[in-house]
């Protein structure tokens, strides 16, 4: 970047008044690219990755210099119907490990009536807090119509309704994971109860961008996107790869 750099720079120098100014933009231009596009500079891409086992700080520290990661997102709460006994040894070697923004996710049992849709979120909320432990967002892990969720609509959007309270009412962050063909046979084309929050979504394309999204839910612009799930573990861990402007 240096020598094209001073040839910039001469050829402002000897240039006449009035073609100073594209020399100008020009030098600035090169200049931007040697602080934030060269290989020692300011990091601008916004990459995370989002897990459902233990991972250590070594492995997280190891992911964070892989993959240039600055989100991770940590199952916390299972469809099992309790605290996943990962999550918060996770979330706290995420911190250790510098991650600049570390997340967790519920994926609700909705066939449990001990905890109820309202417990599961204040039991994953106590948790992190009885662990002093921080984090960014909550997000709920809506997907598996049939399997995960019953096909009674009005029973599916009454949990949805509780969790969303309790989140609120708990003053977290709150968004959403999910898809047009994951949402849309759980609650039905016409509710829209969660376009308040965030949403996430997936989409294998591999492709760093919104252009395949399509509107659902009440949703017209998510904020990020769950671009990969690489076939082999990276860093020993297994992941999903995401991506947000």
């Amino acid at each position: 970047v240096v020598e094209p750099f001073l040839l910039l720079l001469l050829l402002y120098m000897m240039a006449s008044s009035s073609s100073r100014f594209i020399s100008t933009v020009a030098v600035l231009a090169l200049i931007a690219v040697a602080i934030f596009g060269g290989g020692g500079g300011v990091v601008s891409a916004n990459e995370g990755v989002d897990v459902s086992t233990p991972v250590s700080a070594s492995e997280w520290a190891c992911l964070k210099k892989t993959l240039n990661i600055n989100r991770a997102i940590i199952r916390c709460f299972m469809e099992v119907g309790r605290i996943d006994s990962a999550c918060s040894g996770s979330v706290s070697a995420a911190h250790t490990a510098g991650i600049a923004t570390v997340d967790i996710y519920i994926f609700p049992c909705t066939k449990c009536t001990s905890p109820n849709a309202t417990e599961q979120v204040r039991l994953t909320v106590e948790h992190m807090k009885s662990a002093n432990l921080k984090f960014g967002t909550l997000w709920f892990d809506i997907e598996a119509p049939g399997s995960a969720w019953g096909s009674d609509k009005s029973k599916n959007i009454a949990f949805f309704d509780a969790m969303l309270k309790e989140g609120k009412a708990l003053g977290v962050s709150i968004g959403v994971y999910s898809s047009a063909s994951q949402w849309v046979p759980i609650f039905g084309s016409d509710y829209n109860g969660g376009a308040s929050v965030q949403l996430w979504y997936p989409n294998w394309d591999d492709a760093q961008n919104f252009s395949d999204f399509h509107s659902f839910g009440g949703w017209t612009k998510p904020v990020m996107k769950q671009y990969a799930s690489p076939k082999d573990a990276v860093c020993n861990v297994g992941i999903d790869k995401n991506w947000y402007p």
